[in-house]
């Protein structure tokens, strides 16, 4: 009986042994992956944002050209694939366009998340390797990528709903668009940046301009001070010399009295 009972022991300490060390093994690991600025989750997610707006449009040219007593009647025996497929190819070549055009930005969106999980996953498949990247952040990256996946499928189906082909010229047409916004916001960065440089310049200039008007006022004003100064100057000098005309004079006529009075 003891060495039954020894042996559940040993199997009991064993395995909680190694439940603590698995448990502190994922600690350390979720730890490191914080510090380099990687958490024990791939944080990612569709563009719901166009995807929502997207769906809206789609909701709203239906509603506006295949709704109401004055819509079309559709052929009777459609499945719900055919009947997209009738309705949307039914509409106007203009609505086409608005359709297009949400579909457009919603995969340029895409693109955006395929280019992030295009450099993520070989980073992390190698430090996955390396056993330093914990499976949890690896089966994230995974469940990323069908993720994506799934919506590429999803939007490759609605362009194929508009136009024959339309799906093989979907994501080259976003890359392009991706790239022709980008243009127009770096363009508009630059005059924003242009602008924001001549508003300095002009304020820079009026700064100085106040500056010289101030500083000709205070060279004026010293000049004016500097001729005051001067102009009394001079007249304490010319008073001082008829203080001293009139000071000889009076020392000059006094002999001469004293002479005239000895006569």
């Amino acid at each position: 009986m003891w060495p039954v009972i020894a042996v559940l022991v040993i199997v009991v300490v064993g395995g909680c042994s190694f439940y603590w060390y698995f448990q502190r093994q994922s600690a350390r690991e979720v730890d490191f992956l914080r510090e380099v600025g990687m958490d024990d989750q791939f944080e990612f997610a569709l563009p719901s944002k166009e995807i929502n707006e997207y769906q809206a449009k789609k909701a709203e040219l239906h509603d506006r050209f295949h709704s109401g007593p004055s819509a079309p009647k559709p052929p009777d025996g459609l499945s719900d694939n055919e009947y997209e497929l009738w309705w949307i190819r039914g509409m106007p070549e203009i609505a086409k366009k608005e359709y297009g055009t949400a579909l457009l930005k919603r995969a340029a969106a895409d693109v955006e998340r395929m280019q992030l999980l295009q450099e993520e996953k070989p980073r992390a498949f190698k430090l996955f390797q390396r056993k330093v990247l914990s499976d949890s952040y690896w089966a994230s990256v995974l469940d990323a990528e069908a993720l994506v996946q799934g919506e590429v499928d999803d939007v490759m189906h609605e362009a194929r709903l508009l136009a024959d082909g339309f799906e093989q010229q979907i994501f080259p047409e976003a890359v392009r668009f991706k790239h022709h916004e980008q243009m127009v916001q770096q363009q508009a960065q630059k005059a924003k940046d242009e602008e924001k440089m001549m508003r300095k310049q002009a304020k820079q200039a009026e700064k100085k301009k106040e500056m010289s008007a101030r500083e000709a006022e205070e060279v004026r004003a010293r000049e004016e001070r500097e001729a005051q100064k001067a102009y009394e100057a001079l007249l304490k000098e010319e008073e001082e010399k008829e203080a001293k005309a009139r000071k000889a004079a009076k020392c000059k006529s006094g002999p001469q009295k004293r002479k005239s009075a000895k006569k």
